[in-house]
């Protein structure tokens, strides 16, 4: 507390306990004397009570979600990636970025949380290798080359296309709707543009890249990480998301670092490895990948609805891969180095 603040505190509780038989009852100022930093905050206009974010009389900070009926939160996603790829000795570098645009409206306000109208806007995809780039826009018209026509036709099909998640107070995932309708509309729309073979493809796609389980980690990963239990500032919470059968140990670390300006601060590392070796007789082959991916950001809330504000995660990846085959023993080694940095605003 700074020195001014403190000055004020003493002087309006020596105000109550002087004053309190002119002013109050000896109930109200004992109320008064027990509850001072309350008090302190009613006096001054820093009254918490009605944040999603607020401070308990032990120092630690609840997590909610308070957002209004009608209210619409615009989504900006980045992802900027520079990956270098070794296959046995040729190397080939590749810039890769995509942004999307969506808008969240807060449809239905419940007991339990909230249904949130999702509906991507846009999608802008570059790559960039070997000198050439490409770009899908899908503010823009149809390209001239054909080889990125599908891509466009695809990405500019999910746009305006609504689909309902149910969140409930803390930022959980309750339930996905509307996403089978979503598919019907999407391939009534490509259903002349493509052969039957090429829609099948596409539409497996759309449905891989738009799924239930991957939403869901999305909005609960993505969008709101709040911690399961109160947490004061300086305490950390960790994650685990470990896949034995693939060998991969995944853990995430949070840590509260600061709640100010009407901002909530929280600091992420985190890492995975995997370690893997699969033999396919049949094919003949034998694969082994060494991956370790290493990540630190920063994660910024609302104090007053709970709501993302922005966030950044710097990732560098690198990977090894071999395929050999058994007949022969001859191996083919590919290495990976990738720099990732992905933002929410």
């Amino acid at each position: 507390m700074k020195s001014t603040n403190l000055l004020l505190f003493t002087t309006i509780l020596l105000l109550a306990i002087s004053c309190k038989k002119e002013t109050i009852n000896s109930e109200s100022s004992s109320s008064l004397i027990k509850n001072p930093i309350s008090f302190l905050k009613n006096i001054i206009g820093t009254d918490d009570s009605k944040n999603a974010i607020k401070e308990d009389e032990n120092g630690k900070y609840n997590f909610n979600l308070i957002l209004e009926k009608d209210s619409i939160y615009k989504i900006n996603t980045k992802v900027l990636n520079n990956q270098t790829i070794d296959m046995q000795g040729q190397k080939s570098t590749t810039t890769e970025s995509q942004q999307t645009n969506m808008d969240l409206k807060v449809k239905e306000v419940t007991k339990e949380g909230y249904k949130i109208e999702v509906i991507i806007k846009s999608i802008v995809m570059k790559q960039k290798t070997q000198g050439k780039e490409i770009v899908v826009d899908t503010n823009t018209q149809l390209p001239a080359t054909k080889e990125i026509q599908m891509v466009w036709r695809m990405q500019k099909a999910i746009t305006n296309q609504p689909f309902y998640v149910d969140l409930t107070n803390k930022a959980k995932v309750k339930t996905i709707i509307g996403l089978e309708e979503l598919y019907v509309n999407v391939e009534n729309k490509l259903k002349n543009e493509f052969k039957p073979e090429e829609l099948n493809a596409v539409m497996l796609n759309i449905k891989q890249s738009l799924n239930k389980e991957l939403l869901k980690n999305q909005f609960e990963s993505g969008l709101n990480k709040f911690p399961k239990n109160s947490i004061k500032i300086g305490e950390t919470w960790v994650e685990e998301n470990n896949i034995p059968e693939r060998n991969v140990i995944n853990k995430i670390t949070y840590k509260l670092e600061a709640v100010e300006n009407n901002e909530v601060i929280i600091s992420m590392i985190g890492k995975i490895n995997q370690n893997s070796e699969q033999t396919d007789p049949n094919a003949g082959m034998k694969q082994s990948l060494n991956m370790l991916n290493n990540s630190e950001g920063k994660i910024i809330y609302n104090v007053k609805s709970g709501w993302l504000k922005n966030s950044i995660v710097n990732e560098k990846i690198t990977a090894k891969q071999s395929l050999t085959q058994l007949s022969s023993n001859q191996t083919q080694a590919m290495e990976m180095i990738a720099k990732r940095t992905s933002s929410i605003n």
